[in-house]
């Protein structure tokens, strides 16, 4: 909220970006004409468990996002400030979902996103202490069906969604989240 750039990232307090990632990032932004685009790169998971870099999808929709599908991994996203108008930000009542409800309200309000490949961008720690391994099992569960409560509807009422895609995603996404929670549970 209170940051001047035109290109925004958020990057939580105990993960990092790696060398020469800013610069990366103004080189691809440079290059991209739209405005209106969320730029994902490759993060890698490191710390409690055995590094592993996540790619960025490149088969995002609403639907996929509700279904736990595909998935944004936030400390490789990096948007236009007109972009972060249009969804209203991050909604700071979410301990765990807000990244991704500021992805699927980006979606939404028509962000296109370009996947760039090569070495991690940033890095997302995960040790004992942190939120994501600590409280994450109950807490996103909680969150993401109160993400599909807030959301769905309007997401239907709008034709951006299909009735039954809703109830399937609600269906689907809590087992994801959980089994996603679980196996990073066990990365020890």
């Amino acid at each position: 909220a209170y940051s001047s750039g035109d290109i925004l990232g958020f990057l939580n307090s105990d993960d990092i970006y790696t060398q020469g990632a800013l610069v990366r990032i103004g080189t691809d932004a440079c290059a991209v004409t739209n405005d209106r685009i969320m730029l994902v790169y490759p993060v890698e998971d490191f710390g409690y468990c055995t590094p592993v870099t996540h790619l960025g999808l490149q088969n995002h929709s609403i639907y996929s996002l509700l279904a736990g599908l595909s998935y944004f991994h936030q400390p490789g996203v990096f948007w236009y400030r007109s972009v972060w108008v249009d969804a209203h930000g991050f909604d700071i009542s979410y301990r765990y979902c807000f990244d991704r409800k500021f992805f699927m309200k980006a979606l939404a309000y028509g962000a296109r996103t370009a996947f760039f490949s090569g070495p991690a961008l940033s890095k997302f720690r995960w040790h004992a202490e942190s939120k994501s391994f600590q409280e994450a099992s109950v807490g996103f569960g909680v969150e993401i069906d109160r993400l599909l409560r807030e959301l769905g509807p309007g997401l239907v009422g709008s034709g951006l969604l299909k009735r039954q895609d809703l109830r399937t995603a609600l269906a689907l996404r809590r087992q994801i989240a959980m089994d996603l929670m679980r196996s990073r549970l066990l990365c020890r």
